[in-house]
């Protein structure tokens, strides 16, 4: 597309690939966009009678002048999806999800003036169980793929209308129980990791550390751990150039314990 329109195709391939930014005189200069328009009338004016080539052969002369500008805005369930998309990109901005839960409330309200099954909500919910249960235990896929059935089935039995209009469609339960299952069971996953994870700030990544001993452990001396020489205690001597594992953390001491099976290292 660069090469048809007569852009600088490198210049083009580095602003893509390395992240290059250019001023709007570089890119006009360089070939990267065709004109600079200070507002909206001036980039009409600059366009009117310009011969355009289409991708299909076809040739077009635009006629902007004058013409009525048609504003699009966002409808309301598109603000509401805008707003908790802001605050799943930004959390803690707080007015997005407030008023994502505003709406939410407003859903379970709508939920009581229509005939609805609680015996499909049971089913969605089981859905949530077996998603967390996939992710707690190795069934290849076996739980999650029971979540996205009963989710489904609770979803198209949710309303109980009395007119087909009235009750979910099978595409619209596919359509939200699917990705939701893939989404749930990927940010499960992502938190479950995360909390297995071995802590390594604080304490607590201190704790089971190896350490190097600087000075004669007798039993107080010193030692390196992570590029740092601190204070230690050992309940038993230790040479220099020794190893010996950290067990617990008082204050700015901590107390080691030798490692007789770690080979004795050589300080320089």
């Amino acid at each position: 597309f660069v090469s048809k329109r007569s852009r600088n195709v490198e210049l083009a391939e580095s602003a893509v690939r390395q992240s290059k930014s250019f001023t709007d005189q570089e890119a006009l200069n360089q070939r990267l966009i065709d004109l600079v328009a200070k507002d909206q009338s001036a980039l009409f004016d600059s366009l009117e009678g310009k011969t355009i080539h289409r991708f299909d052969g076809a040739i077009a002369m635009l006629h902007l002048r004058g013409d009525t500008i048609k504003l699009f805005p966002m409808t309301v369930k598109q603000q509401i999806l805008n707003a908790l998309y802001a605050e799943f990109n930004h959390p803690g901005a707080v007015v997005p999800g407030v008023v994502g839960v505003v709406f939410v409330l407003l859903a379970i309200f709508a939920f009581n003036l229509l005939p609805t099954r609680f015996a499909a909500l049971v089913l969605i919910l089981g859905a949530f169980v077996l998603f967390g249960l996939e992710i707690k235990f190795a069934t290849h896929g076996a739980l999650g793929l029971g979540g996205v059935v009963i989710m489904v089935i609770g979803a198209l039995l949710l309303v109980d209308g009395p007119i087909p209009e009235m009750r979910v469609k099978l595409a619209t339960a596919l359509a939200v129980s699917i990705p939701f299952a893939l989404i749930t069971t990927f940010l499960m996953t992502v938190a479950l990791r995360a909390r297995r994870n071995k802590v390594q700030t604080g304490v607590q990544g201190l704790l089971g550390q190896i350490a190097l001993v600087s000075m004669p452990l007798a039993p107080e001396g010193k030692v390196e751990l992570m590029g740092e020489t601190w204070n230690a205690v050992s309940s038993s001597p230790v040479g220099v150039g020794a190893r010996v594992r950290v067990h617990a953390v008082n204050g700015l001491q901590l107390e080691v314990e030798p490692e007789s099976q770690i080979p004795v290292v050589k300080l320089t």
